[in-house]
């Protein structure tokens, strides 16, 4: 849950770079997308706050990114990092007309990344973080000169100190470090000290005498003394009781003179972290959107940008053919608080303990998980919506489902869209083993693709099965057949207890009729027949009584849904789930790797799975041990019966 303080101005998606006027009068957020790039401005008129968007013009080469980095030059000159282009863009933040900004390709430089941004409006410089080339440029904006200074790894965060003769800069390698680096003479930069962080050195801030790093991969402050260049204090940042769990993850930094509070971007919690720094000590948490980064204050006045917002809602609208109205309609937020008082703080703390299910008494108490399972596979493909396969199922065992039939556009009674080449398909059953496996076995309708699968730990844990990325769905299918049967067939191995399959060609998209694909919907009919021939695979072999299926879509899903743009497929298949049983427990990737860890005796990776729900609801005390038998596609979507060879492929 989010529950955010203040008020929240809607920004275009990914707002990961932030910045304020000099005199406070424009504060400007750099929205990265997906899908599209803008600038949101904030306009201060009579104690509030205007919004205005510029959006960037898909057909244009003159503005070809927004990056992390946002920075103003007086009141009428705004820059920002474009990211991959390599360029600097330059505008006025009154009207959105283009300026002349700069290129870091040049000199013999190529594949620059430009990255996070400060500027010294005495000596005219702009800094700019190359990550493409591992390095920081210095530009003389006046000149349009160029200095650049090489750095030990991708730069990733920079700070200016008060007086703008040190640029702090955290870099991201083997060993995560603290570059300090003396611009005395802007035109030749030199790194004067590097500390070793030991961690994943995130974001940074400098004050006049200490200089604070956030870790994210290790929940922590660490603070640095700016005379002696030494670490004098690291700030664990811990929630009661769950001590030993990270997944806080901050990064953006501000400090607050008046308070003496540094307040920390805590973007696995949706909230900011306050640290007292007279005790060097986390003392409460602000509750804010959702996934913040940046934070800036003006006065006494906190604004925190939120790369996802207040989430999406339902998505109900657009054609059914178009892809990308998932993320056309994708919001980032900046939220907008005064400083709280201690009293205040104490109470915004139980907010974000009760929001995140941090408060011991609200975590979930938990169902038991049959001893009997021992063999998990979990079956990722991508990326559908809920409604847009499920959405006509209306009844389970225990009651009415939360979908929408006039929305399950490649359900049983689903659509085939001819795009005025070839008759268009009503009534097609284009999903018939999705259907037939959530009434055979269990399934959610409140699950949602959020919280991110850790694809590299889950790969640890047992076998991964990838085929290159254009391989259809049924050659993968028949891929793990044929190395399962001929690894694992007949005692020759035992099976791992983790297998990870993924079937992500579910993605419509332009007919292939030579490949059986002549209709959109064909691609999703192809996904459900792999998975079909993959349950029954798996539901005929000595495993079977052992084991547990879970499938779900990669996120975020692209689909039509009457509830939000994230909610997502889940199907649960084995002999030990409850038969056509709809688990209506709030649920999300966390959830499922919950349940996937209790199901393989793993503690928690992080916070988010341990105090997620799980999904032991699906379970039943009573196993049926009869096999799947995969369903065939309605022939009038035309996928072929029998793919290529394709053993070749897989790796």
């Amino acid at each position: 849950m989010i529950a955010p303080i203040g008020i929240q101005y809607v920004t275009g998606p990914g707002p990961f770079a932030l910045a304020i006027s000099p005199n406070g009068k424009t504060i400007v957020s750099g929205n990265r997308g997906p899908e599209r790039f803008s600038l949101t401005l904030l306009d201060r008129d009579k104690g509030r706050r205007l919004v205005r968007h510029l959006v960037a013009d898909s057909q244009s080469d003159d503005w070809l990114g927004v990056s992390t980095g946002a920075v103003f030059d007086g009141e009428n000159t705004v820059y920002v990092s474009e990211g991959a282009s390599g360029r600097v863009w330059a505008g006025n933040p009154s009207d959105g007309s283009r300026k002349r900004g700069f290129d870091l390709n040049q000199d013999g430089a190529a594949r620059s990344l430009t990255g996070d941004l400060a500027f010294d409006p005495d000596r005219k410089q702009l800094y700019v973080l190359d990550q493409g080339n591992s390095r920081l440029a210095v530009i003389d904006v006046n000149k349009r000169k160029m200095a650049s200074l090489p750095l030990a790894g991708p730069p990733q965060s920079l700070s200016l100190s008060p007086d703008r003769r040190r640029a702090y800069i955290t870099i991201r390698s083997d060993t995560a470090s603290l570059a300090i680096v003396n611009l005395d003479n802007p035109a030749a930069p030199a790194v004067v000290a590097t500390l070793n962080t030991g961690g994943g050195a995130s974001g940074v801030l400098a004050t006049a005498d200490r200089i604070f790093v956030s870790d994210a991969s290790q929940d922590s402050v660490f603070v640095v003394d700016t005379k002696t260049n030494q670490i004098i204090a690291d700030v664990p940042m811990r929630i009661p009781g769950l001590e030993d769990l990270r997944g806080l993850a901050p990064l953006g930094l501000a400090f607050h003179p008046g308070t003496g509070w540094l307040l920390v971007a805590e973007a696995g919690a949706n909230a900011v972290g306050v640290i007292d720094t007279k005790q060097m000590k986390l003392i409460g948490h602000l509750p804010v959107g959702w996934v913040p980064v940046r934070i800036l204050i003006d006065s006494d006045t906190v604004y925190v940008s939120n790369t996802r917002g207040q989430g999406v809602g339902p998505i109900n609208g657009r054609r059914p053919h178009d892809e990308t109205f998932a993320t056309t309609v994708r919001r980032g937020s900046i939220s907008a608080f005064p400083i709280p008082s201690v009293a205040e703080l104490s109470q915004m703390t139980a907010r974000v303990m009760s929001a995140n299910g941090y408060t011991p008494k609200l975590m979930p108490t938990t169902a038991s998980i049959p001893e009997a399972i021992r063999h998990v596979v979990l079956i990722v493909k991508g990326n559908r919506t809920y409604d847009d396969v499920l959405g006509d199922i209306r009844e389970a065992v225990n009651g009415p489902v939360m979908g929408s039939p006039v929305l399950a556009r490649f359900g049983r009674s689903g659509y085939a869209d001819g795009r005025n080449t070839r008759l268009s398909l009503q009534r097609v059953d284009v999903t018939p083993n999705h259907h037939k496996l959530a009434e055979m076995f269990s399934f959610s309708d409140n699950f949602y693709a959020e919280g991110g699968l850790p694809w590299a730990r889950l790969e640890r844990l047992g076998i991964s099965f990838r085929a290159e990325a254009n391989t259809p769905d049924l050659s993968r299918a028949e891929q793990f057949i044929h190395q399962i049967e001929a690894k694992y067939g007949e005692g020759k191995e035992p099976l791992p207890p983790f297998v990870l399959l993924h079937l992500p060609n579910d993605r419509i998209g332009e007919p292939r009729p030579e490949e059986g694909l002549v209709y959109d919907a064909s691609y999703v009919a192809a996904n459900d027949l792999a998975l079909g021939r993959i349950s029954e695979f798996l539901s005929n072999s000595p495993w079977w009584r052992q084991m547990a299926i879970f499938v779900t879509e990669e996120g975020p899903p692209a689909g039509l849904d009457h509830i939000d743009a994230y909610r997502s497929i889940l199907l649960c298949a084995g002999p030990h789930f409850k038969k056509s049983y709809a688990s209506h427990v709030n649920a999300s990737f966390p959830s499922l790797l919950k349940t996937i860890f209790r199901i393989l005796r793993i503690p928690p990776i992080g916070l988010l799975d341990a105090t997620a729900s799980d999904l032991a609801d699906t379970f039943s005390d009573t196993p049926d041990f009869k096999p799947y038998t995969t369903l065939p596609v309605d022939p009038r979507l035309n996928i072929p019966a029998k793919t290529a060879e394709p053993e070749q492929l897989l790796r």
